[in-house]
């Protein structure tokens, strides 16, 4: 693959040489303007530094849920608008897991036949009615005496909803992000999936 100059601005030539300002074309941070609502010069400053924000949290009583507001506009703007803001939510049961789970000291798991089966005497090949088969060795994993599961489908932790307000008020949902979570069958290493939607 070869490579090819970029052109990130044109300058003019007149009888005295180049001495006209330069018209820039590329989106360099320096030249590109700052969020609105903001203090900072331009997006370079903004990267480096952030941008003005607003924000408010509490713990949600009944669930135990971390909920979170930032709004990005400036600390002083009265009744603001024209500005984004990011509703978060940290689930407290993040390890609950929404297809493998208990409920008081019953196990709850997804019915499907090639991932797990419950003994049924009229089945030979697992008749015992005491036993739960699973079948997955990706999923069940046994260590002696004890019976680890490692679910394929993710443990929703954190959703994150951008806003924007427009100049008469009306908030528009652009975009939902889900933070999900699961181990792998080792049981040690972590894997978050970060999922965007885009609600435009």
């Amino acid at each position: 693959m070869s490579s090819s100059e970029v052109i990130k601005f044109l300058r003019r030539k007149t009888i005295t040489g180049f001495d006209e300002p330069i018209s820039y074309l590329g989106a360099e941070q320096r030249f590109v303007g700052p969020l609105r609502n903001s203090n900072n010069n331009n997006l370079e400053e903004q990267f480096l530094i952030g941008s003005d924000c607003y924000t408010e949290s509490y713990i949600d009583p009944d669930t135990g849920d971390t909920i979170i507001k930032k709004e990005y506009h400036t600390n002083n703007a009265v009744n603001p608008v024209n500005y984004y803001y990011i509703q978060t939510w940290i689930y407290a049961n993040s390890h609950i897991n929404m297809d493998y789970y208990f409920e008081g000291s019953a196990l709850r798991l997804p019915y499907d036949p090639s991932v797990v089966v419950f003994g049924d005497p009229s089945d030979p090949e697992y008749s015992d009615p005491n036993t739960l088969y699973g079948l997955d060795t990706g999923v069940f994993a046994n260590e002696g005496e004890q019976l680890t599961i490692f679910p394929k489908s993710l443990a929703v932790s954190r959703k994150d909803e951008l806003h924007f307000i427009q100049s008469n008020g009306s908030d528009i949902l652009v975009s939902t992000k889900i933070t999900g979570e699961k181990y792998k069958s080792d049981g040690i290493t972590k894997v978050i999936v970060e999922t965007i939607t885009n609600n435009l």
